[in-house]
């Protein structure tokens, strides 16, 4: 997802959601862009009752995930984000080091468990990520997200989130107070893929899930 503040939205709305079915929330702070005035715009989560949880590394953040979603039931996470997740060797290693494909190997290991436990709980997991441009003189354009193939592989659902083209910005006046975005569900076990719903997002608030929305079915 190319906007940070509207994955950060979505996975918070989830949690205020969570909280309601008596859920307990756990708030990975990985990427450390959490702050108070983005949990403010939120006042259906009682912030005081999420663990908000800033991990030294990635190792770390994905011994935590696994502890949580193996010991305990019924709970909501919300991992932000797995390129925020820097394995050590990354982070603590020196530039030249040879680091490709760390990330995707700590992955790669540990969503298996997580889709274990996960069901074994009735617990969910939220991992918010987003898209990079590919590296190599082969593949000009293409897209990818970090974390490699297993996070795609093991999840349930997968929700892409862009801009609305065009005129995207909502205005009042000459000020604009927020944007329109294109929400995508690309993968679902649970209904029918590819449905696509256009929201706004109002800075200060959060997404509008009524106001000017509009779903369609991709063609």
């Amino acid at each position: 997802c190319a906007l940070p503040i509207c994955k950060t939205s979505l996975a918070l709305q989830f949690g205020a959601g969570a909280q309601k079915r008596e859920m307990k929330v756990y708030y990975i702070n990985a990427e450390r862009a959490i702050n108070d005035s983005i949990v403010k715009c939120f006042p259906l989560l009682d912030a005081n009752q999420v663990d908000w949880i800033t991990p030294d590394n990635g190792e770390a953040a994905i011994d935590i995930m696994t502890y949580l979603l193996r010991t305990e039931s019924n709970i909501f996470i919300i991992n932000d984000s797995i390129p925020g997740c820097l394995p050590f060797n990354i982070e603590d290693g020196a530039a030249a080091d040879d680091t490709v494909g760390a990330l995707a190997r700590l992955f790669a290991k540990f969503m298996p468990k997580a889709k274990k436990y996960a069901g074994l709980n009735k617990s969910i997991l939220v991992q918010l990520n987003q898209e990079r441009a590919k590296i190599g003189p082969m593949v000009k354009g293409g897209k990818e997200q970090p974390g490699g193939n297993s996070v795609k592989f093991y999840s349930d659902v997968r929700i892409e989130i862009t801009k609305r083209f065009p005129s995207p910005d909502i205005k009042v006046g000459e000020d604009i107070i927020g944007h329109y975005v294109s929400v995508k569900i690309v993968k679902t076990r649970f209904g029918i893929p590819y449905q696509i719903a256009e929201l706004p997002i109002v800075y200060g608030r959060g997404f509008d899930k009524i106001g000017r929305a509009s779903c369609r079915e991709r063609v």
